[in-house]
């Protein structure tokens, strides 16, 4: 579901909807735990986020999950990998990159910024950084969700316009 089939009213940017879902589930809990989340709930969505398993890779978190969309805007599968191995001029090392900030202050996340891919062209992005505990204390995983654009110049029959 892309951003203009959205029902009226509905929260638009990702991140914020990931958010409202993350407080949806953690009830009582500091944080929710990963056994909670249900891709079904948050479908629209569910393509676009990672999970990223923290404990006893605090250093460098592994991929636990990678969304389809993810997978896609990466160039490759990153499941079962840490973030240091990732391309590093993909959506995952930059998008994500805040994971330590979210783990030392133990409240999510969310942020925008950009970056230069591969091609050279400017990634523009949001992402949220939520922390995960099966114990509700301790963060062992976080649910990542992060999108972007393209800032590539306007082209007219292949000139820059």
């Amino acid at each position: 579901m892309s951003e203009d089939d959205l029902p009226p009213g509905m929260e638009r940017r990702l991140s914020l909807r990931i958010l409202n879902y993350w407080r949806s589930i953690r009830q009582d809990d500091a944080f929710p735990a990963k056994g909670d989340l249900d891709p079904a709930a948050m479908s629209d969505i569910w393509g676009y986020c990672v999970i990223l398993k923290i404990e006893g890779n605090e250093a460098d978190p592994l991929v636990d999950f990678c969304g389809d969309e993810i997978k896609k805007l990466c160039g490759e599968d990153v499941t079962g990998k840490t973030i240091s191995t990732a391309p590093p001029k993909c959506l995952i090392t930059n998008g994500l990159n805040l994971y330590t900030r979210a783990l030392a202050k133990r409240v999510p996340i969310t942020y925008g910024d950009e970056f230069e891919n591969d091609k050279g062209v400017k990634v523009l992005f949001r992402s949220a950084i939520l922390p995960l505990s099966e114990d509700g204390t301790t963060i062992d995983h976080f649910l990542c969700a992060t999108n972007c654009r393209l800032d590539e110049p306007d082209t007219i029959d292949g000139d820059e316009a």
